[in-house]
């Protein structure tokens, strides 16, 4: 077997999961499943039934390979679990990998690794087209990542992450807990600019366009570097009738 092949899968598959966590192109899913009250996951869906049709569309080298890991991953070997969970990974494969990765999360019960699943689920939930397995798949991050951030002294990063899968997608009892997650993280971390710019450009999305400067406004204090928020607040300023910042900051916007 390839080792190199091998490393450079583990390599890509973690990086996808970290850049692909507000994913791309869509997933579908086959197979039904149970919930519970509140959405909870009362039986888990069949993962490896899409599996087979996963195998079936890698080349006969990969699928050797794959077979191979798979045999030493039964006993929760895991070096195994994590080339499993890069190779479906790398392949858009979230369910996959998502189960691989939960399965390590399980077995190490690190936060670490925790995240790792709960991002590869939340990829799925939004490019799932089945609203059912959405739904499992979602609950499956949230709980994912609630279980991180009981075990972090510093848990902004997973709070925030969560808010913001709670935003993309919305709790239909309950559409705007993402939005007051957002709000209440303000409060808990003043000094943490990431926040307030995900609140400016909720409030750009919705019109709020006052609300909106002064939230970009406060992240442009905590981190005047920030492009994304100099070209943000450029729009916003034009928005507000402030022709003269919007100038400025959209000239700092295409100077860098």
């Amino acid at each position: 077997m390839n080792n190199k092949k091998q490393i450079w899968l583990v390599i890509a598959g973690f990086i996808l999961i970290q850049v692909f966590y507000f994913g791309f192109d869509t997933v579908q899913l086959d197979r039904d499943a149970t919930l519970g009250a509140d959405g909870e996951v009362v039986s888990d869906h069949a993962w490896d039934d899409h599996l087979d049709d996963a195998l079936a569309s890698i080349t006969e080298e990969d699928r050797q390979m794959v077979e191979e890991w798979m045999e030493a991953a039964e006993t929760n070997n895991i070096v195994a679990l994590k080339q499993l969970a890069s190779f479906w990974v790398s392949r858009s494969e979230w369910e996959i990998g998502g189960h691989y990765l939960e399965t390590i999360a399980g077995t190490t019960s690190a936060a670490e690794d925790m995240v790792s699943a709960a991002r590869t689920f939340g990829t799925g939930a939004q490019q799932a087209e089945d609203e059912l397995h959405q739904t499992i798949m979602r609950q499956k991050a949230l709980t994912l990542y609630d279980e991180a951030i009981q075990k972090k002294n510093d848990s902004f990063q997973e709070e925030l992450e969560k808010a913001l899968l709670l935003i993309k997608l919305p709790d239909a009892d309950n559409p705007m807990i993402g939005v007051l997650s957002l709000v209440e993280l303000s409060n808990t971390y003043p000094d943490r600019p990431e926040v307030f710019v995900h609140l400016g450009k909720f409030s750009i999305q919705t019109g709020q366009w006052d609300r909106a400067q002064e939230r970009l406004e406060r992240a442009y204090e905590l981190n005047p570097r920030n492009q994304e928020t100099i070209c943000l607040l450029s729009t916003v300023y034009k928005e507000v009738g402030d022709a003269g910042k919007s100038a400025e900051f959209s000239e700092l916007c295409e100077s860098n």
